[in-house]
């Protein structure tokens, strides 16, 4: 089943076309590089993140459960701090961070129908938790 449902969704996978994207003045890259290493985590926030995490999530390819994470926050919160100031200050997140499990969730009706099944990316929980401090604007200016 595993190798008909990745022909499934690599047969309805669309490519978009790049060539045609607009095009940005200057040099973003380089301004965000320079935005990030002015940023600062807090570790209130990062404490309150690890200890939210929900225990029926899924770990990602790392194998990291968010359990084991919500277990070990206060000990582990240090050590996390300083990735994560790192990935800021050099404008670069850990390889591992940006693999992930594709795996096919069941939708309805019939299970062997493959367009009853989507795909669900599983990432690092601690690559979630440094991408949600950015989407939900907890990251402050130094």
């Amino acid at each position: 089943l595993g190798k008909s449902l990745n022909n499934y969704f690599a047969s309805v996978f669309t490519l978009e076309d790049t060539e045609n994207l607009p095009k940005i003045e200057g040099n973003l890259e380089a301004n965000g590089s320079e935005e990030l290493k002015e940023m600062n985590i807090s570790k209130a926030i990062e404490l309150e993140k690890l200890i939210g995490l929900k225990n029926d999530k899924s770990p990602g390819p790392d194998g990291l459960h968010p359990r084991v994470l919500k277990e070990v926050a206060a000990e582990k919160m240090d050590p996390l701090f300083l990735i994560f100031q790192n990935s800021l200050d050099s404008g670069m997140v850990p390889s591992d961070w940006k693999v992930a499990n594709v795996m096919p969730i069941f939708k309805k009706e019939g299970r062997q129908k493959m367009g009853n099944y989507r795909p669900v990316s599983l990432i690092s929980v601690v690559g979630k938790i440094l991408e949600s401090l950015f989407s939900h604007g907890v990251l402050r200016k130094s």
